[in-house]
């Protein structure tokens, strides 16, 4: 039986950041599995009656103020849950762009689990801590044994680009991309953690692995958060940057059972959101992108 990864829909102290209009600009992956990865307006997940409470608050809200309300917030499957929701108007960098930094726990998780998965965190920690960036030959070995000694474990690889690189070396100049490279691998590292690995492939791209993802959602729901999170870095310092991304996706068992294949699937993938224009990441479907 496949592991769906989050296991639990429900949420503590899940973080997002919003803007002026509401709408979503990053989140932690726990938020959108809990929203659903297509939401984009933080105002479509409250409850009508709760919504002049929200607004309210919101409007009132002066910059650096904390304030705290509790609401009915739909999840994914259109059912309610009563949220305790945090709210801060901040602004990181001066000449920043502004924006609303929200929390969100669901009352009846944090009340029954919030102790029990404390303790499990810090016991985890002890454990574990991150691996490095490794090079592209190691993770593709990693991978290579997890398909074929483990019929049962979900492998998913993820090729992810930096788009429009040269033109932030002309703006910005080469010492502030290799930088900028730099501080995206560790976030990388970090984010992915012990659910996979990260390498560096070539320049401006990275190739991630990931294992028992589990089903489509789970995916998407990483693609967007740690997309969003890397461009919050930097358009957070320089509301001019506009940080875009192309990625593709392979997995095993759905696209095949060797390296080899998920490999030119995935390169196919990459090649087809490229031929896009990019700034997209696309899953590779047989039943859309053709058997090779």
């Amino acid at each position: 039986m496949r592991n769906d990864g989050i296991n639990s829909k429900n949420i503590i102290h899940s973080n997002g950041i919003i803007d002026e209009n509401y709408a979503i600009i990053s989140a932690d992956e726990e938020l959108y599995c809990f929203l659903g990865p297509t939401i984009k307006l933080i105002t479509d997940a409250i409850h009508q009656i709760d919504m002049d409470d929200f607004l309210y608050v919101m409007e009132r809200l002066n910059k650096f103020a904390v304030k705290s309300m509790v609401l009915r917030i739909r999840r994914f499957d259109n059912t309610f849950r009563w949220c305790l929701v945090t709210v801060e108007k901040s602004q990181v960098h001066v000449g920043g762009r502004e924006h609303i930094n929200i929390e969100i726990s669901d009352i009846i998780n944090l009340n029954n689990h919030y102790l029990a998965l404390t303790k499990a965190f810090d016991m985890k920690k002890q454990e574990y801590k991150y691996a490095s960036l490794m090079s592209q030959e190691e993770l593709f070995e990693i991978a290579g044994r997890e398909i074929n000694d483990n019929t049962e474990t979900q492998v998913h690889l993820l090729l992810f680009s930096i788009d429009k690189t040269e033109e932030m070396i002309q703006t910005y100049g080469k010492e502030f991309l290799d930088s900028m490279l730099d501080e995206i691998s560790t976030a990388l590292v970090e984010y992915v953690g012990e659910r996979g690995f990260v390498a560096q492939f070539e320049g401006n791209r990275f190739l991630i692995m990931l294992k028992n993802v589990g089903n489509e959602s789970n995916l998407r729901s990483f693609i967007e958060s740690s997309r969003n999170k890397i461009r919050w870095m930097y358009v957070s310092r320089d509301s001019a940057l506009n940080m875009q991304f192309t990625i593709a996706i392979s997995e095993c068992p759905r696209n095949g059972r060797t390296l080899d294949i998920i490999q030119k699937k995935l390169y196919k993938a990459f090649e087809l959101a490229q031929n896009k224009g990019g700034h997209c990441y696309i899953i590779y479907k047989e039943e859309l992108h053709g058997e090779l």
